[in-house]
């Protein structure tokens, strides 16, 4: 699908980067804000990348938390490294431009874009065009109930 060499490309570090500077500023379980991320990649990133070329690289501890929103729903929350929540976007930005293609058009979940706004414009136009039924469909919680065996 694609190589390391696509995936850690300076091109894809740089759009990562742009993204992950867009976001608030924090400390991953590393404690890299991601303000210093930058910094920290150029000074770690020749011992990760043999890390990762040797097979040998380990994922940074994921602290897991809960918190409350101002409605009383309550979600799970993951805090990566710094460092990971970085590889992680960069293999999702190669992800997606492999994957794209493969959603349906009128597919609205986990795309770059595309949200429950555009969703319900899409409904209305096709209500405009005399459709009598749209049907909603919500995937929650679906792949925790899938059985994973080692």
């Amino acid at each position: 699908m694609f190589t390391l060499e696509e995936v850690f490309s300076t091109r894809n570090q740089s759009e990562a980067f742009e993204y992950l500077r867009s976001k608030k500023d924090g400390n991953g379980t590393d404690g890299v804000r991601l303000s210093e991320l930058e910094e920290y990649w150029e000074l770690n990133k020749a011992r990760i990348m043999t890390e990762i070329e040797d097979g040998v690289h380990q994922p940074g501890v994921v602290k897991c938390f809960e918190i409350t929103n101002q409605i009383g729903r309550r979600r799970q929350v993951s805090n990566l490294c710094t460092i990971d929540r970085f590889m992680g976007r960069l293999l999702a930005q190669k992800l997606e431009q492999y994957l794209t293609s493969e959603f349906l058009e009128n597919s609205f979940a986990y795309q770059e874009g595309k949200g429950a706004l555009d969703a319900e414009m899409k409904a209305k136009g096709f209500m405009e065009k005399g459709c009598r039924y749209v049907a909603v469909l919500d995937i929650k919680d679906f792949f925790e109930s899938i059985p994973y065996s080692d």
